[in-house]
């Protein structure tokens, strides 16, 4: 039975921003969905875009396809990609790992904080967010964008699951919002972290490949899972 593919949004994302790929990896043979998954007894792997590599990193604890067999259950999590994905280490938060990155969004207004929450300036957002997107899909995309908690990017990571699973890590090489050589770091950091290599592909799309290459993002999400079986 092949594995299911559960995916885990970044920030700032509606739900419906990654039903394009879910149909596309849907077409190539796989259940998945954006919506959370509730126990099913199946192999899953996760795919997690942007922020969303650390409350899906992060999720897992107990999930494991290991942790479940010890308690006499079938099914769990058998591996992460991180597509374009925020990977911090155990201890680490976003704002620690993208500092530099952050001061520069928000001083040019493309990250406006307004008491509790973040808001995407839209014509920076298309610029950035969806840079290979035509201008006008982008701002459309830009401007239907909502709020994010600010205190979300404070937050350590606890459990650093790719000590325990393998991975892999869709590299996106025209992101202008984690940029390659970031995305470089983090999959070192996770290969010295959790002693093992991890699988990499590099797609020639933006941050938000679900939205530009949603069919070649799948494909490359259904090479991921295949090191799975």
């Amino acid at each position: 039975m092949k594995p299911y593919v559960q995916i885990i949004p970044g920030s700032f994302s509606l739900e419906s921003f990654y039903y394009g790929i879910r149909d596309a990896v849907i077409s190539l043979g796989y259940d998945s969905s954006v919506t959370p998954l509730q126990s099913s007894g199946k192999e899953v792997v996760l795919v997690m875009h942007s922020y969303g590599g650390i409350p899906g990193t992060e999720s897992v604890k107990g999930l494991l396809k290991g942790d479940r067999e010890k308690a006499g259950k079938t099914g769990g999590v058998v591996r992460l990609i991180y597509m374009t994905a925020v990977a911090p280490e155990a201890g680490q938060s976003l704002n620690e790992i993208m500092a530099p990155l952050m001061a520069k969004y928000v001083g040019i207004n493309y990250v406006k904080l307004e008491g509790d929450y973040m808001f995407h300036e839209p014509a920076l957002s298309a610029k950035y967010t969806f840079s290979d997107l035509p201008d006008d899909e982008g701002l459309k995309l830009a401007q239907s964008m909502p709020h994010h908690s600010a205190i979300s990017f404070n937050g350590k990571l606890s459990y650093a699951a790719y000590k325990d699973l393998p991975v892999s890590y869709i590299l996106c090489t025209q992101d202008c919002c984690v940029p390659p050589d970031l995305q470089r770091s983090m999959i070192a950091s996770i290969e010295k972290e959790s002693g093992r290599k991890v699988h990499v592909q590099e797609l020639e799309s933006g941050h938000c490949p679900n939205a530009s290459r949603p069919a070649e993002a799948a494909k490359f999400i259904a090479t991921a899972v295949e090191q799975a079986a």
